[in-house]
């Protein structure tokens, strides 16, 4: 029988910084044949450093100063505007159920007789609120680009501090696109934005309990289309209404629950 050579020891790393090969925070270095004594970064790693959590600091400043608390006053008119004018969507709703039942038992080969639209009795407040709410989406496009910029420069800065993480920075970004997949994955990638034992995690998976419970208001306001009465059109638009603004403000303390981690971090690894 051949004997068998034992497989020879891994060879050093090459001269240079290292992470604590005990699992501290900061980095060691390793001259070649043994560790320094004391942790820390190396000077340009310390400059890299405050240079990633200033970015994602200024992405951070805009969205917490008002665009998420602007988005709850939108999303409030629109309330206001959807109470006011009732009875206009229940008779939408009515009309387009005509429209489906001409549509579908009108001959084929014969012209179908639709039924005249409704027409809104808007008064003069009910209109300004409606204009309120188009600006407001303008403010919601404005808020869902934010939160991309700053969930890619979060991740970003997680990804450099250590943290582990199951995803690429712009593979949780894109994420949010993915129909499905975005009532978890991009909170997943959140997550992963803090350190693995801060407690505030959770407040990720609350964000996400609050999307899952808009998507069934959603689902409610599509049966208030199927069988419209005033109750069931009203509970739905407060119930999106709510869900939606718990859903934003729940957003914001994620948003400043990561910037007090990664300026933490920062702060005891440039002591």
């Amino acid at each position: 029988m051949k004997k068998q050579t034992p497989p020879s020891p891994a060879a050093p790393p090459p001269t240079g910084w290292y992470p604590d090969p005990a699992g501290g925070w900061g980095w060691r270095f390793w001259s070649g044949t043994a560790w320094t004594a004391t942790i820390e970064n190396p000077p340009d790693r310390r400059s890299e450093l405050n240079g990633v959590v200033q970015r994602e600091e200024r992405s951070a400043a805009t969205l917490l100063n008002w665009l998420l608390v602007a988005n709850c006053a939108t999303v409030l008119v629109s309330l206001w505007s959807a109470m006011l004018d009732l009875s206009f969507k229940v008779a939408t709703a009515e009309w387009v159920h005509q429209v489906i039942h001409v549509a579908l038992s009108t001959p084929s080969g014969t012209a179908p007789v639709f039924p005249p639209a409704p027409t809104s009795t808007t008064t003069g407040l009910v209109a300004a609120l409606h204009v309120f709410a188009v600006i407001g989406q303008g403010i919601s496009v404005t808020t869902v680009v934010v939160v991309l910029v700053f969930q890619h420069r979060a991740a970003t800065a997680a990804q450099f501090f250590g943290y582990p993480a199951r995803f690429r920075p712009s593979a949780g970004v894109w994420m949010w696109f993915v129909p499905l997949g975005n009532l978890y994955l991009p909170y997943r990638a959140l997550a992963d934005c803090f350190a693995p034992d801060d407690r505030h995690r959770k407040l990720v998976w609350t964000t996400a309990a609050l999307a899952w419970c808009g998507l069934a208001a959603a689902v409610l306001t599509v049966v208030s289309f199927v069988h419209p009465t005033r109750l069931l059109c009203g509970a739905g638009s407060v119930c999106v209404a709510g869900a939606t603004c718990a859903w934003l403000l729940s957003m914001h303390r994620v948003v400043a629950a990561i910037r007090v981690d990664h300026d933490s971090f920062a702060a005891s690894a440039t002591a």
